[in-house]
């Protein structure tokens, strides 16, 4: 949303959010829920509110370990991505990064 996104002191990647945490005392955070008590057990000194007490992540919550370590090891669900897609994604990727 480019209303909240021209208000916001941080646009980041998790790792971003992570590594800019120090910087302000209290954070209202636009992420999933889980992020909010990620920051809390790495900065307990500081206050995280999240933006939606209900906002979560299906695909993240069906991300585990063991799921990540059978498909590279399987080499299974691999996915093609048209080339238009990609170049879109890759660029995206990188934007994320040099904000994190």
């Amino acid at each position: 949303n480019p209303e909240i996104q021209e208000k916001a002191d941080l646009i980041a990647s998790t790792g971003g959010m992570i590594k800019n945490a120090c910087l302000h005392n209290e954070w209202v955070v636009f992420t999933e829920k889980e992020m909010v008590y990620r920051l809390q057990k790495l900065y307990p000194n500081k206050k995280f509110y999240p933006a939606n007490e209900d906002a979560f992540c299906i695909g993240m919550k069906a991300i585990t370990l063991k799921h990540i370590y059978e498909s590279l090891r399987d080499e299974k669900y691999e996915i093609e991505v048209p080339k238009d897609i990609a170049e879109r994604a890759r660029k995206a990727i990188e934007r994320m990064l040099e904000l994190s």
